[in-house]
């Protein structure tokens, strides 16, 4: 009887067991959510107390026109409470600002000559017909190089230079996949040595010292269009003088600097209308025909 008694007993108490488990866990979760409140409300304080006591610090002194910047970081328990950023603008760095951003369109352009940023493009080759015009209009380098005089050194370094421009741009309009990117390398290196070495022609060894040729020489790997930029411009000054001395050179320096200016239209619209079909072959025919009008200086 007493058996019985006891299990009727523990039968009747189960249910409310289970009740007071299901309490049990219920209170621990909210305790829980309870703790982590009372911790995030302790980083938020520690972090207005830091604010605090730090906004003197952001106030601009006498006589310092530009402005302050603070960022500061609290972390509790190894976790961060978040990063505060306070920023004091005063008209004078406004109207600096205004007056030089320029220095950042500068610097922008500089950026957009590095090779790396190029390398990669597609620069036409979409389909088979417009690899078939970029490797045509390629070859008249290579037909410009075996024409041009060789009676110096320097002139038959220039002449097979432009030789190697022809066949760097055929090799790299025909490769596919990770080799395209070396022939891209490839392709803008020749158009500096071939700019490096038509300045060396056209400059008297004064006017063009050996320091800026070693110079160049050693920035080509790793900026071949900045070079390619200096020594055009050198030799487009070159040019123009020589066309100043010998008015015999006016017609070439004008189809020279005809060809050169669509030359170059053609080669920043490659650029912006990347998906335009035979820009970049139209700048092959713009840029060897500026190439062969160079032949009147030499």
């Amino acid at each position: 009887m007493s058996l019985a008694t006891d299990s009727n007993a523990a039968a009747a108490t189960q249910p409310l067991m289970k009740k007071l488990r299901g309490v049990q866990l219920l209170h621990n979760g909210c305790q829980q959510e309870l703790d982590a409140a009372a911790m995030y409300s302790r980083c938020g304080s520690k972090q207005k107390r830091t604010q605090n006591s730090k906004s003197e610090d952001l106030k601009l002194e006498e006589g310092k026109p530009f402005a302050a910047v603070k960022k500061t970081k609290d972390h509790c328990n190894n976790n961060s409470c978040g990063t505060t950023m306070t920023m004091t603008m005063t008209p004078l760095r406004s109207y600096w600002e205004e007056k030089t951003n320029w220095v950042g369109g500068i610097l922008s352009v500089i950026d957009d000559m590095r090779w790396s940023k190029h390398m990669c493009m597609p620069k036409g080759d979409r389909s088979v017909w417009e690899t078939i015009a970029n490797v045509a209009t390629s070859i008249p380098f290579v037909v410009i190089g075996i024409n041009t005089p060789r009676q110096r050194l320097a002139t038959r370094m220039y002449s097979n230079s432009i030789i190697g421009v022809g066949v760097a741009s055929t090799l790299y309009h025909t490769s596919r996949g990770e080799s395209r990117r070396f022939f891209r390398f490839c392709d803008y290196s020749m158009i500096a040595t071939t700019t490096m070495c038509l300045s060396s022609v056209l400059r008297t060894e004064k006017n063009n010292p050996r320091a800026l040729m070693f110079g160049s020489a050693l920035m080509i790997p790793f900026q071949p269009m900045i070079v390619t930029a200096l020594h055009t411009s050198l030799l487009e000054a070159t040019f123009a003088l020589r066309t100043l001395e010998n008015p015999q050179l006016r017609e070439a320096h004008k189809w020279h600097a005809a060809s050169s200016l669509l030359g170059g239209a053609l080669f920043v619209a490659d650029g912006f209308f990347p998906d335009t079909p035979y820009i970049h072959a139209a700048w092959h025919v713009a840029a060897a025909f500026g190439v062969a009008t160079l032949k009147a200086v030499l």
